[in-house]
Parts: structure tokens; sequence; C-alpha cells
């Protein structure tokens, strides 16, 4: 028996037996079908890395339709934005561009996925820069007998980046400020604003985004001339030639039924007495009844002081004044001569009709009286001497006529 199953015949029959039962098992196994594949299709934006600071997207394939191919399971693990479309755009410049190839992100391994389109399209166009002036827009009214005054906004100027086109659209650059009701400055910050010429904001890119603007609100105020008094005269010898006002105009501020009084401001008595040189004064001017404020609060006045020439003028009429009804005045002299001193350029214009020479007699009771002679005489002509510096007067009543015509 040991001898049998050491045979090489009994290894033999053992090896073919073997194969028949591997044979028997394999051929009684079902054979495995191959996976089955599926496709889905999802709608993806294209995204376009675009240098914004440089160009200005005009036109361009907004999507495109991905058709995912693979195991359905795989397919599933595919979430609504986990794909990307990204167009290849480098090195594109000014223009129209198509048939530019994409590229899908996100689609899981044992997947393929294709574009439908193949390609897509774009318009870019160039941005430029420029620098405009901002312009401010007051809205609303300041209150009753306020008045806003001139913006002043910081920057006064912004860059502007956009295409030629855009930047053809614009009318101006401004941003807008609410005066409504305001009685005192206002000082805000806002926003900066491109509009088209029908008043519609355009949609471009503007450094810095916004400005300090300060408006001034201001009460009422009168702009009046400035009216000055002078007292005395120069030094003997010397007259005044001329004076020279750092301002001949002054505000005035307050209510408005107190400043419309006013025709001109009042300034301060300047005195001229016994200069001898040309002297500049400073005076201070201060708010005159019923106002708040003036402006300025100060005035420069320059006294242009030189040699005085001397002129005579004969036979001035003398006139009365002060008389009553049924009074009569009588002098013993009509008329009487009268010597002046001015700067040489005021001295030769002086004409006869410049001179009032007069007396007042509204005080003076009936009878005889020495009445002084009172002479009026152009600004810086001072009248020196007077040939009769008193008049008598004789002050009578007149007799009424009570005579009836017959």
């Amino acid at each position: 028996m040991d001898k049998w199953l050491e045979s090489n015949l009994f290894a033999k029959i053992f090896a073919v037996m073997l194969a028949v039962l591997l044979w028997l098992v394999v051929s009684t196994e079902e054979p495995t079908a191959p996976p089955s594949l599926t496709e889905h299709e999802f709608k993806v934006p294209v995204t376009y890395n675009l240098d914004e600071t440089q160009y200005a997207l005009i036109d361009a394939t907004e999507s495109v339709d991905i058709i995912l191919r693979g195991n359905p399971a795989d397919i599933r693990t595919v979430m609504p934005g986990s794909l990307r479309v990204i167009a290849d755009i480098d090195g594109l410049g000014h223009g129209v561009h198509e048939q530019i190839p994409v590229i899908i992100e996100g689609v899981p391994r044992g997947v393929t996925a294709s574009s439908r389109p193949a390609t897509v399209m774009l318009e870019l166009a160039r941005k430029t820069t420029v620098e405009l002036p901002v312009r401010i827009t007051l809205q609303g009214t300041a209150a009753p007998g306020f008045t806003a005054g001139q913006p002043i906004v910081s920057p006064s100027r912004v860059f502007v980046t956009a295409t030629e086109e855009e930047l053809d659209y614009i009318e101006l650059i401004t941003a807008q400020v609410n005066i409504d009701n305001a009685r005192s400055v206002i000082d805000e910050t806002v926003r900066v604003r491109a509009v088209d010429n029908e008043g519609n904001e355009l949609d471009v890119e503007i450094n810095p985004t916004v400005v300090d603007v300060i408006v001034p609100v201001s009460s009422p105020f009168k702009e009046l001339p400035l009216s000055l008094q002078y007292e005395g005269f120069p030094a003997e010898g010397f007259a005044v030639n001329e004076v020279r006002l750092s301002t001949d105009q002054v505000t005035i501020f307050g209510p408005i039924s107190e400043i419309e009084r006013y025709e001109f401001f009042p300034g301060p008595v300047v005195s001229i007495a016994d200069l001898r040189e040309t002297t500049t004064i400073e005076q201070q001017l201060q708010p005159i009844h019923g106002t708040t404020k003036v402006e300025p609060e100060e005035v420069l006045i320059t006294v242009e002081i030189v040699p005085s020439e001397t002129t005579r003028i004969e036979d001035i009429p003398i006139t009365i004044n002060g008389v009553a009804d049924n009074i009569s005045v009588t002098l013993d002299f009509q008329t009487t001569d009268i010597s002046l001193e001015a700067a040489p350029n005021r001295i030769e214009n002086v004409q006869r009709d410049d001179i009032q020479i007069f007396i007042d007699v509204s005080n003076k009771s009936l009878g005889e009286h020495q009445v002084p002679v009172q002479v009026n005489t152009p600004r810086f002509v001072r009248p020196f001497a007077i040939e009769r510096p008193t008049i008598t007067v004789v002050i009578e009543r007149t007799e009424e006529n009570n005579e009836q015509s017959p």
C-alpha cells in the first residue's frame, strides 16, 4: 500500500482529480458584472481672475454646463457649489477675446468632467485714472435769516478710475451736505459720488471715497460804507492831502429788523489835531445799536500830511438861519471875505459855492445882537481868517397887514 501511494502513477491520478475539482468550482460561480456608469449635469458660473485695477469686464460668458461621468456613488459626493469653472485669461488685454479655455476644479477622483461649451468669451476695457474736482451740493435751506457760505472741502479733488466710456458719462463728482434749518457752522464727512447729466449715480472707483466739508452758516448781515468823522486840524503850515483806509466797507450782523435800519456805518471820530507828518491811526470798530457784531473789528487810517497853501475868497454872501415867521433880521454887512488853508491839490479846487457862511438867530430875542459868523468848508479845508467874525443884527417883528382888499 505504501508503495502504491509513493508511486508516480498515483501522483498523476491525484493531480488530474484536483484539476477537475477546481474546474467544477470555478465553472459553477456566477460572473461578476462590471460597475454601472452615470452622467450628471451642473450649471456652474464662470470665474474670471481679473485685475480690476487695470481692466473692467464689459461682457463675458456667465456660466457653462459641466457634465460629470462616473460611478453614481462618486457623483453623489458632488455638492452644489463645490465645482468651480475658471477661465484662463492670463495675458489678455483690452478688447474682445473668444475661445478661452476653462479649468474645472472640484471634480471627485474617478469622475471625468467636460464643459459645454468647451470655451468662453469675454470683452475687457482698459481703465484710466483721472483727477477731478469735487463740487459740494447743499440740500435744504438755513434757518430764517441765516445764510450758508461757500463750502470748504478737503480734499478738493479726487481720483476716479473707470473706462474711457464710463468717464465720458461723468457729469460731475459731488458730495451732498444737508443745511436745512442750520443756525451754526456745519462740519461733516460725506460720501463722494459720480453722477451723469441726469443725476444718476455711476458705478466707478473713487479715491478717497469721502471728503471733509465745512459750511459756514452766518446770521443776517448787511454791508455798509464806513463813514468816519475827523476833529481838529493839523499844525499850522500843514494840511491833510489824503486819507487812506484799510477798508471802506464793513459788515454788520444782527436781526434783520435792526440791520436794515442802517445805510452807513458811523465810525469813530478821528483826531487829526496838530499832526505834522503822515500818520497811521488804528481805530477799533464797535457794534452799533441793535447789532451783534461788526467785521472787521478795526480799521487802519493813514493820514497823509503835506505843507499847506492858502487862498482868499472875497465877498461871500452871509446866510441867515433860524428866522421865525413874522420876524425880520437886518445885517450891518451882507458879505465877508475869508482866508482858507489846505493841501495844494485841495486849495486849487475850492470854489466860491463850496463855502457856506451863515449866522444863526434861532434863539435870539427882538433887538440888536452881536452874532458870531459860522463857516462850513470842504473836508480838510481850514478857514483861518474871516474878515468879519461877528455881525451886528437887528431883529424886529414885522407888521401884519390886516387891511383887506376893497
